[in-house]
């Protein structure tokens, strides 16, 4: 391994030593040596200049190659690595995840000085990443989460204790730390030690090592060279049983197997590498490139950072494929894109390329008063404006550190850059201007709520007081860009918990920018009134406030009178959703207008943005009772007398004084659901950002002014890698990966053909048989069609226990085909079968099954936020095909044996977690709540309806008004026995909150086999009678039902009876609502499931089953 050369220095190369000859210490030959022609070697080589190395060495860590005495070196060696063969990495068989080619012989290399300063500088910053977000380069955040080691507690206390280190307390420090270090030397002697007891051992080494090297401490240095050999003995054992530990750890789950070693690999890479830079730091030069550049590297490094679930869709449960370090410089060099997180960060600092000297630092703008006017129409304005930079923060506890990807501006901004009096607060030196920005969390502090969501996208909220209800807590003081808080014109900033919040998933990091101030203020003003279908809102301008306004006004379903100086700004309005326009320059009484467009009456809203230049026409254009917002004041003041107005007609004048975060979380909702899209007036670069203030001086800019945000490791790219950089700035695409985007469908059709494909059921090319339908009211064709998609409810017994090992979660279907079944069909994602039966099948709902236990660890609990992160992946993309979806609670009215609300959970427990859910969802008009997945064997059905009413109550006052509930019976919801086991008399008596019974729905199965259970690949009815009998049940109670489970096998008789049934609910379309056939979702091909529905993908080709083809299929 790596070679620890004595302190002791030889004077003169052996040839110069041994004629005793006077040597000039010229590296990697003397010049006495150059002359003659003799080979030069030195004992110990002299430490050189940097300018020597850089001519002696080649840039590109490549080494110089004098002839070596091996024994000598062979002397100095400790424990020499083992020798592997490369061995292919082939599914099938049990592989070498460690090595990858042997060894060479040690010789010597070295870099350039700031290469070295840049590592030691990547190397003391991993002992803050450790401490702040139990994480580093080399220790996953998952490795010691639950019941951490002594060893490891030791070294987050040691890294804390060291991050606090004064003169007063560096003694008892350093004592702290020697001794962690001897019990630690103890604890390797004294017990045999396993293969991760020596990963941590070397982990641990690794930072004890990098305080102790690089702290300037002589006697700790000192302490550390003396161990060096201790590492090296310990990185050895760890490489050479890792492998040994992997291929026999069979009955881990994958995920815990790929972070062990991977952590194996990094960890004995980063055991050589801060060796290696201290010798170089040291003696000029170093021993050990030849092993380094041989070690593996993981082409993709994102999982390294990203959730399990993101790293099962990127690898699809193998881990990812390995190269040689060499040949990820090779790659890099060669232009080739590559993940570049702080590991690969240090593997490139140490090569060819100059690291970037500021990678650590973050650029800003800030704010000193120049100008004397203190005005925001100033031409001097901008002098104002001026670049710092300072150390990239590091988040405490329950904060984030977001990278900030695009900033807006609003025209408080200007006010707050002059200094202006029109402002209530002073703008101080230095302060960090602008409120609104967007960007990814990069980082998080002990306690975050935000730890699952590194990369996620997020938008920052302007004040730190206001969360929800009446303002009359906001401080002007602690608004960002004014008074104390810096704002967001930064590359980053670290924000507290509460105030980020998740940004619309349709939208730019631009149009995310553009959203706080604007929307946020916009919907500060709809919320003044009922906005709704009959509601007029009159707005004034294009700026970013009234666009915003019409934008969501019309949304809302509101009728919007847009104002504005120019015909073209007013067709830009109008496609924004105004319905009627009014050019104020040629119709200066534009409140007139606003008049006879009402017919006398008035607006019932109307948003000022002008102040008092405007304020007597907005009032005058109101109805009685009518409400005029102030938003902003673009005119000069001016005495305004309307009182009279106020007091006689009953009129509201309200200020706005930004927004709570609870407007803006509704504003997130919305942009989603309608996809509204901020207006981007224009767009300005990070070097461009005076000329947006400056554009926002001039106000005559439709919509919002948006700057773009790049960090300074983005500017070292572009510097260095002109027409490359955006490789290095993937990083939040990466890791957001899973939240809705489309990586693991991408890559299964080019996986499926490297491993063969087959048809699991064939398309039937039999005739379809006649279908026997029914003689009911119905219109020839249910409203909603559509299948379950299992995996989330996997392992629940019908006693509603569930087996969590058996859940699988959508990545995980790649995986089960490819270590089981290699060569077999993979089971594409439920994204793409949803995609593929709306857009193919013209189907129009699914059903998602999911468990009570995967949902919340005990009932009456929250929602597990990591479980339902992932749920909730399946339930957005279900919404993004347009179809319906209903969430299923897939438990048979049982918590582990027992029955809800009799002898069981408390009604109160389960009606908990259907108000989660709802809150999670009341915005989305396609989700439909299915309460309860077949209750059976229920001792009451009446005291079974009063556990269902309070589900329809708590999802109601959740906010969920308007969705469908699906109310389930007893004996399993059956179809055949929902009246006579008095289900339906039961539950027709749950209301909603009004009273009514609008959109309860009853829930119904039936399957078609000998025993109605489902189980079996035959049928044997058709269920005519059934649904037809049931129907004049529903007609006679004027209720409704949706058939949420049926189905049959790919077999012929299931194709004749499953099609009769279809045409019988088809004929009483009046009653059935829809039907949702079992299943599609995770089911594997190898498994032959009875009922499986899943269809098989080659590229863009997909083949239905045969039952789906001949019965299911909507034309």
């Amino acid at each position: 391994m790596f070679v620890h050369q004595s302190s002791t220095r030889r004077k003169a190369c052996v040839t110069c030593a041994q004629a005793k000859r006077r040597c000039d210490l010229r590296f990697p030959r003397c010049s006495r040596c150059m002359d003659r022609g003799f080979d030069c070697e030195y004992a110990i080589p002299p430490k050189s200049t940097a300018g020597s190395r850089d001519q002696s060495i080649d840039q590109s860590l490549t080494w110089a190659s004098p002839r070596t005495n091996e024994q000598s070196v062979q002397d100095t060696v400790l424990m020499r690595l083992p020798v592997y063969d490369a061995l292919e990495i082939d599914i099938s068989t049990k592989y070498d995840l460690f090595y990858i080619n042997s060894f060479p012989y040690p010789e010597r290399a070295t870099i350039r000085q700031e290469q070295v300063d840049f590592c030691i500088l990547q190397f003391k910053d991993i002992i803050l990443q450790l401490v702040h977000q139990n994480r580093a380069p080399f220790i996953h955040h998952y490795s010691y989460l639950d019941r951490p080691p002594v060893a490891y507690q030791d070294l987050l206390g040691i890294s804390a204790m060291y991050c606090q280190k004064t003169p007063q307390n560096q003694s008892i420090t350093f004592s702290m730390l020697d001794s962690r270090i001897a019990s630690l030397i103890r604890s390797s002697k004294s017990s045999m030690w396993s293969t991760k007891d020596y990963l941590l051992g070397v982990q641990a080494m690794i930072i004890y090592q990098i305080i102790r090297l690089f702290d300037g401490n002589i006697r700790q240095r000192a302490n550390a060279e003396a161990q060096f050999g201790i590492l090296e003995t310990w990185a050895s054992q760890l490489h050479s049983t890792s492998n040994i530990y992997y291929n026999q750890s069979d009955t881990e789950p994958p995920y815990q197997r790929w972070i062990f070693i991977e952590s194996a690999r990094r960890t004995v890479t980063m055991a050589i590498m801060v060796q290696a830079i201290y010798s170089i730091l040291k003696d000029g030069f170093c021993t050990s490139v030849p092993q380094m550049t041989t070690l593996p590297v993981s082409v993709n490094g994102a999982p390294w950072d990203a959730s399990e679930d993101t790293w099962w869709e990127t690898t699809f449960g193998l881990g990812g494929e390995l190269i040689t370090y060499q040949d990820f410089l090779t790659q890099w060099n060669g232009g080739q894109a590559l993940y570049a997180g702080t590991y690969e960060s240090i593997l490139l600092g140490a090569s060819s390329k100059k690291p970037p000297p500021t990678s650590k630092m973050s650029l800003s703008y800030q704010i000193n008063i120049i100008d004397p006017l203190h005005s925001h129409l100033s031409p001097n304005l901008l002098s104002n404006l001026s670049i710092k930079e300072s150390p990239i923060p590091s988040p405490g506890p329950n904060s984030v550190l977001i990278r900030i990807r695009a900033v807006s501006l609003n025209f408080r901004d200007l006010l707050c850059l002059a200094d202006s009096p029109l402002y209530p607060t002073r703008t101080p030196p230095g302060l960090i201007p602008c409120s609104d920005g967007a960007g990814e969390i990069v980082s998080v502090g002990p306690g975050s709520k935000w730890t699952d969501s590194i990369g996620d996208a997020v938008i920052v909220l302007m004040n730190r007081d206001w969360i929800d209800g009446d303002v009359d807590v906001v401080s002007m003081e602690n608004n960002l860009g004014s008074g104390t808080s810096n704002g967001t014109l930064t590359q980053y900033m670290v924000v507290q918990d509460p105030w980020v919040i998740r940004a619309p998933k349709n939208l730019s990091f631009e149009e995310a920018a553009a959203l706080p101030g604007a929307a946020g203020t916009a919907m500060n003003v709809l919320q003044s009134v009922s906005v709704g279908k009959r509601t007029t809102v009159v707005t004034q301008g294009t700026g970013g406030v009234s666009c915003a306004v019409i934008q969501y006004a019309a949304a809302l379903g509101a009728r919007v009178i847009a104002t504005s100086s120019t015909d073209e700004k007013l067709q830009i309005a109008k496609k924004l959703g105004a319905s009627e326009l009014i050019n104020y320059k040629t119709t200066p009484d534009w409140a007139e207008e606003v008049l006879r467009l009402t017919h006398g009456k008035g607006a019932d809203l109307v948003c000022d943005v002008g102040g008092s230049g405007t304020l007597e026409q907005s009032v005058k254009a109101l109805r009685q009772g009518g409400t005029a917002c102030l938003v902003g004041f673009l005119t000069a003041p001016k005495p305004v007398d309307i009182l009279m107005f106020l007091i006689t007609e009953a009129k509201t004048l309200k200020g706005i004084l930004v927004y709570s975060k609870a407007m803006l979380s509704r504003v997130v909702a919305l942009t989603e659901e309608h996809d509204i899209h901020p207006y981007l007036g224009k767009v300005y670069n990070w070097e461009d950002a005076p000329q947006a203030f400056e554009q926002m001086r001039q106000q005559n800019t439709v919509g919002k002014i948006a700057i773009k945000v790049c960090g300074s490791l983005d500017i070292w790219a572009a510097n260095l890698l002109p027409g490359r950089f955006p490789r290095i700035i993937n990083y939040p695409a990466e890791v957001r990966v899973g939240r809705g985007q489309k990586a693991v469908s991408q890559g299964i059709p080019a996986r499926i053909q490297t491993i063969g494909t087959r048809n699991v059921f064939p398309v039937q090319t039999s005739s379809t048989p006649t279908p026997t339908g029914g003689t009911g009211g119905g219109s020839g064709k249910t409203k909603y069609a559509g299948v379950n998609m299992a995996g989330f409810d996997f392992g629940m017994a019908t006693t509603g226990t569930q087996d969590a090992s058996q859940i699988l979660t959508p990545p995980k279907y790649v995986y089960l085909a490819l270590i089981s079944h290699a060569g077999s069909l993979l089971t594409p994602t439920p994204s793409a079968q949803m995609s593929h039966f709306v857009n193919d099948d013209k189907m129009n709902i699914f059903r998602l099954p999911v468990g009570w236990q995967f949902l919340v660890n005990n009932p009456g609990d929250q929602l597990n936020s990591g479980n339902f992160a992932k749920y909730d992946n399946l339930v957005q993309a279900c919404l993004a095909t347009g179809a319906a979806c209903i969430i299923d609670i897939h438990n048979y009215a049982r918590w582990n044996g027992a029955i809800v609300g009799q002898g069981g959970p408390t009604n109160d427990q389960l009606a908990n977690t259907w108000s989660q859910l709802a809150s999670k969802y009341a915005s989305k008009s396609q989700i439909i709540f299915g309460v309860m997945n077949e209750p059976h064997d229920i001792p009451s059905i009446t005291t079974w309806a009063a556990t269902v009413q309070a589900c329809v109550t708590a999802i109601r006052k959740a906010g969920a008004t308007s969705q469908m509930i699906l109310l389930p019976g007893n004996g399993w919801t059956g179809a055949a026995s929902f009246v006579s086991d008095g289900s339906l008399a039961a539950l027709k008596a749950v209301k909603n909150l009004d009273g009514s019974t609008t959109n309860l729905i009853f829930d119904v199965h039936k399957y078609l086999d000998s025993d109605g259970s489902g189980t079996h690949t035959d049928c044997v009815t058709g269920n005519v009678d059934v649904f037809n009998n049931l129907a004049s049940s529903l007609r006679s109670a004027g209720r409704q039902a949706m058939v949420t489970e049926t189905g049959g096998g790919n077999t012929q008789s299931c194709i004749n009876y499953v099609c009769q049934e279809i045409a019988a609910l088809n004929a009483n379309s009046d009653v059935y609502l829809g039907w949702v056939a079992w299943a599609a979702g995770a089911w594997q091909p190898s498994w032959n499931y009875e009922l499986n529905l899943v269809p098989t993908q080659n590229g863009n080709t997909w083949t239905d089953t045969s039952l789906v083809n001949a019965c299911f299929k909507r034309t």
